[in-house]
Order: structure tokens, then sequence, then C-alpha cells
């Protein structure tokens, strides 16, 4: 799904949005985010919007009405760019360091590096540029290499096969996800099989 996430537009992010609970008189804030041109979807027009809410602390660090609010503000303090309707979310950078390549022999990449980065206004995040940055950060947080001390390319899948895991071993336990919802994650039924194997595998 990452890659409809990139191609999203600033029209297709609504923030501060509330709304009364259902259960009590506590107002929960909300915001609406629409992606498009899902590959599973025959109609090229059809849209899917997601309400996201507030999350427990924590998955904070992967709370979107916090960081993408703060995105937003960064481009128009740091930037000093005027959002428009038909911006993309996620700009196009130029200029990434090169260690972020996905060779096999990669160079090391300290934050000084990004000092040349820059956006290119009107186009999207690459897929490929969004590889290079996660591949960087994995270096910088030490988790570039397994326990083997081979070298990890990481992909945009890693967050749904991450979150899956986590849901499944690792969260509290009154919100732990059952295996069959594991598998509803896989994309088709051959990953389905190889997501169950490997959660099997490692107990």
């Amino acid at each position: 799904m990452i890659n409809e996430v990139l191609l999203m537009k600033k029209a297709d992010v609504r923030l501060g949005l509330r709304r009364k609970s259902r259960m009590s008189d506590i107002e929960i804030r909300f915001g609406c985010f629409t992606t498009r041109d899902r590959k599973t979807d025959h109609d090229p027009l059809a849209s899917r919007t997601y309400s996201l809410h507030h999350l427990p602390k924590e998955k904070q660090a992967a709370g979107a009405l916090t960081y993408v609010p703060r995105w937003f503000a960064y481009v128009s303090s740091k930037l000093h760019h005027s959002w428009h309707d038909d911006d993309y979310v996620f700009l196009s950078l130029t200029k990434i360091p090169r260690g972020g390549s996905k060779k096999r022999k990669r160079t090391s990449t300290s934050g000084a590096s990004f000092t040349n980065v820059g956006v290119k206004w009107g186009a999207p995040v690459s897929d490929s540029n969004f590889t290079q940055i996660i591949t960087i950060v994995a270096e910088a947080a030490g988790i570039s290499r397994n326990l083997l001390g081979d070298e990890i390319c990481f992909t945009s899948h890693f967050f749904r096969r991450g979150d899956a895991q986590y849901r499944f071993m690792f969260t509290p336990e009154n919100r732990r996800w059952s295996l069959k919802l594991v598998k509803w994650l896989g994309a088709n039924p051959k990953k389905l099989r190889q997501s169950r194997d490997i959660f099997l595998m490692m107990f």
C-alpha cells in the first residue's frame, strides 16, 4: 500500500476532524486519508478513505496524526512553501546520499550527508527514494544487518510484515491478533502460506 500513500496529495489529507463518541460524550479527534490507484482496484477512479485516530503511547511512533501535521508545518516554516491542494504530501527528493542504495557494498552515511538533499515540487517521492531513506535510517539505527552479519535489503513491505509480527507476538495480550487475522494481511495465497510458516517457525 506504500505506493498509494506516496501518491497522496494535500487535498487527500483532512486533519483536525472531531466527532462525539458513541459510547460517551467524549470528543474524538481524527483525520481522514484518501488513497487512490490501488493495484487491486479494477476501477482507475476508485479511492479509499481511512479514518485514523490518535494511537496509544506504545504505538505513537507510527502515529500519522502526529507526524503528518508536523511535516506540513516543517515544509511551511523551513522550506517557506505554501501548501496547495494539488501538492504531493511526500515530495520527490534529489541528491540523496549514495549510502542508501541497494548495492551490496554500501558506504556509511551520517546525518550530515543530508545537507545537500533537495525537494522537487510537483512530483511525488519515488519508491526507490523511499527505499534509500529506509536503508539509511536502518544503518544509523544499527539494524541494517541480521544476526549472521549479512546486510539486509529493506523494502516498503516490512511495514506490513513487521506490524503483523508485532500484533501477533508483542502487543499487549488484550489487543493481540489471531493467526487468522495475521494471515489476512497476505497479498496472495502463496504469501499467506509463507507468512504463516514464518510465524510458526518462530516458536
